[in-house]
């Protein structure tokens, strides 16, 4: 009998150990990865959720997988109201006390642009003014609004799409011109397309970065992200 409680307590001291990592090392580098992530991207929230089956491999320098959500982040001027970003088999280690990125097998993520942040940077990099305004719909983005001519004013509206520039820009690019209501000749969308040029730098990764896919939904943009391999 006293063999059999000596045996289930060794067994029980020995599962106690394998698991201090799991238990204590996983949560403290989560804590501290997330609020490096969020002082890194300026972001106001974020969490971070560290998938390691004991919690050895972190006292290696090695995160099997990861799942991060960051919200409100500033990128190259733009805020993205959400960043997701999932990682396998990130290597890591810590200089002078910091969570120093060394790669990963794999690294990608969806970011989240609404309708208020586009406007914002369309006011603020081409139209001050604000005569008119970026509406995002399905498959397509729409610049409606009023130009002021002579005493009038002449309502006008913009379609166009977001398309990739480069491996991680986009870029707005004009489709169709209707001035109160009608079509205008093409020439002229290459003379606005000059004029209203906006193009964006999403690299959030420390490795080259791509961009996937670009999907335009009522009121938002979702654009799926990757490290080049």
């Amino acid at each position: 009998m006293r063999r059999r409680w000596l045996f289930a307590a060794v067994f029980c001291l020995v599962l106690f150990v394998l698991a201090i990592p799991k238990l204590f090392v996983v949560p403290r580098l989560s804590q501290r990865l997330e609020a490096e992530l969020i002082d890194y991207f300026s972001a106001e929230g974020g969490e971070v959720y560290l998938i390691a089956p004991w919690g050895w491999e972190l006292l290696f320098g090695r995160i099997p997988a990861a799942d991060m959500v960051l919200t409100n982040v500033r990128v190259d001027g733009l805020t993205l109201a959400q960043v997701e970003v999932q990682g396998r088999d990130i290597r890591f280690a810590w200089e002078e006390g910091e969570f120093v990125y060394q790669g990963a097998s794999d690294l990608t993520g969806t970011l989240t642009v609404t309708e208020e942040a586009l406007n914002e940077i369309y006011w603020r990099e081409v139209d001050p003014e604000r005569d008119l305004r970026v509406e995002i719909e399905p498959d397509q983005l729409v610049l409606v609004g009023a130009v002021p001519f002579w005493t009038t004013e002449i309502s006008i509206e913009l379609r166009g799409s977001l398309e990739v520039w480069g491996r991680s820009g986009l870029r707005l690019v004009l489709q169709n011109l209707e001035v109160e209501s009608t079509r205008v000749p093409p020439f002229l969308l290459e003379v606005l397309n000059e004029n209203y040029d906006v193009t964006l730098d999403l690299s959030i990764f420390p490795e080259p970065t791509e961009i996937s896919a670009v999907v335009l939904e009522q009121g938002k943009v979702l654009i799926d992200i990757g490290v080049v391999r």
